[in-house]
């Protein structure tokens, strides 16, 4: 699914089988960036926000391995303004919550 693909509904949708492996990989590159790459930093409470503190999700998240409970995204005028991913604690804390709006989404929707 892309930033041009128009959603009927406005609202939250579920999109966990669709954005899984993008998700994933944006965010492990987000995480893993270099100074020689050229780091890309976004405002932590409005562009890409996590959520929780479980040191070991957050590991697992950052070397590409963390499992996804769900996600889902809003729509407005069948358009994505925000993503919502919640990465599972396996029994371990609590869930990550990982929310993308403003510059994060837009540089997600454009991978």
């Amino acid at each position: 699914m892309n930033q041009f693909e128009k959603i009927e509904k406005d609202g939250w949708q579920n999109e966990t089988k669709q954005r899984n492996s993008s998700c994933v990989s944006f965010l492990q590159k987000y995480l893993n960036q270099s100074e020689e790459g050229g780091v890309v930093h976004y405002d932590s409470l409005s562009e890409l926000h996590f959520s929780g503190t479980n040191r070991g999700v957050f590991d697992k998240i950052q070397e590409g391995n963390g499992i996804i409970n769900e996600i889902s995204t809003l729509y407005e005028s069948g358009k994505a303004v925000q993503i919502h991913v919640v990465f599972d604690a396996e029994g371990q804390g609590h869930n990550i919550d990982v929310y993308l709006k403003g510059r994060a989404l837009a540089d997600y929707l454009n991978e």
